[in-house]
């Protein structure tokens, strides 16, 4: 038999928030089921959790919560000693993430400078290639020069070489006779 809200508050002499969050606690199980936004509590779940005749609503209200402040204290000393040392663990690892961020940042700026000479030393390459392309179809298109190299006769320059020093040696004789001629007329 499954009990409305307010006949469970009357049942067990529990509160309307102690009620509420039992239902929410145990919120789809076999004991609690929801029908137009209303919760509808199993009665002998009910009597199990609550008693009647139970007189301790104020701890029912807390759910368990001990009053003790001194143990409340502790704990939360503890909770916070915990959430240091998390919080010192995070901020090393922070730490050596923002360090390995800076590194990869680096290796990245270095990359992108290799990479803008790459393309540029490439691009000067492309440029290049084109203009031999263009001087090599320029070639194709014109019709072949030959240029004739004289061949080279050892003969002749033999020759030659003679004419030229029985020249020289003519000429140098018929000067100094002509010398000889004006110094012997002159006297």
């Amino acid at each position: 038999m499954f009990l409305t809200v307010q006949e469970a508050i009357d049942l067990s002499g529990k509160s309307q928030t102690t009620i509420h969050r039992l239902c929410q606690k145990h919120e789809g199980s076999k004991f609690i089921r929801k029908e137009r936004n209303k919760y509808l509590i199993d009665k002998e779940f009910l009597t199990e959790k609550y008693p009647p005749g139970s007189e301790n609503d104020a701890d029912d209200d807390l759910d368990g919560v001990d009053n003790n402040p001194d143990n409340d204290i502790v704990e939360r000393d503890i909770q916070i000693v915990e959430l240091s040392t998390q919080i010192g663990d995070l901020q090393d690892v922070v730490k050596s993430q923002t360090t390995k961020i800076e590194e990869l940042t680096e290796q990245l700026f270095d990359n992108q400078h290799e990479l803008a000479e790459v393309i540029e030393a490439n691009e000067n390459m492309l440029i290049e290639l084109e203009a031999l392309q263009n001087a090599s179809k320029s070639l194709e298109n014109e019709a072949p020069t030959v240029i004739e190299v004289p061949s080279f006769d050892l003969q002749a320059h033999k020759q030659g070489v003679r004419y030229t020093l029985a020249g020289v040696t003519i000429s140098s004789m018929l000067l100094i006779a002509f010398v000889f001629m004006m110094y012997y007329f002159t006297k």
